[in-house]
């Protein structure tokens, strides 16, 4: 990424220089019409023309265009796209069958919910929680794809779930985990 930036930049510099001599060829003088990679930024740096804008990346710093997800949540998690919609889904399903033993294995703990705190996955399992027509309607809209993160974590529906990569006092990551569900009754 940063030899991208700085073969960028570069070629912003030779641009404004304002040096505009022109071969024969329509090419500018002393400028290769191959694209600009990392293996020849230091020739394309070294040049005193204008460099014409590259529409290509070298190998090394390419973005895949089979990657599953284009959504990124990597300010609140190191795991992939894919993984946190996977996971965004399951807890999205969980809640809609009201499934609480589902959900009580995904949460991360103490949790509250609607002002009551649970200790652990087996105080949860015992709630009685019922889920009020609003947020079942924004559970049922959220795709569970491109949703809204940041460092606190990543929204579902209208922010009655977030779920977040919760980390263990080692910082060793445990996965993701509900770590908020609200406004359900």
């Amino acid at each position: 990424m940063k030899k991208t930036i700085l073969i960028l930049l570069t070629g912003i510099c030779l641009t404004l220089s304002g040096c505009s001599e022109s071969s024969a060829s329509g090419t500018p003088t002393g400028i290769s019409a191959e694209p600009i990679t990392t293996e020849n930024s230091a020739k394309a740096a070294s040049s005193t023309s204008p460099a014409a804008p590259s529409t290509s990346v070298s190998s090394e710093t390419s973005i895949s265009a089979d990657t599953e997800s284009s959504s990124d949540y990597s300010v609140c998690t190191s795991l992939s796209a894919t993984d946190v919609e996977n996971f965004a889904t399951s807890a999205k399903e969980a809640l809609l069958k009201s499934d609480w033993t589902t959900i009580a294995s995904m949460c991360a703990y103490p949790i509250t919910i609607n002002g009551t705190s649970y200790a652990d996955e087996e105080s949860l399992k015992k709630a009685s929680i019922t889920l009020n027509d609003t947020t079942v309607s924004d559970l049922t809209a959220e795709s569970c794809h491109n949703m809204f993160c940041n460092s606190d974590g990543i929204m579902l529906g209208n922010g009655e779930v977030w779920i977040s990569e919760v980390l263990d006092q080692q910082l060793n990551s445990e996965g993701l985990k509900i770590i908020s569900i609200n406004n359900l009754q």
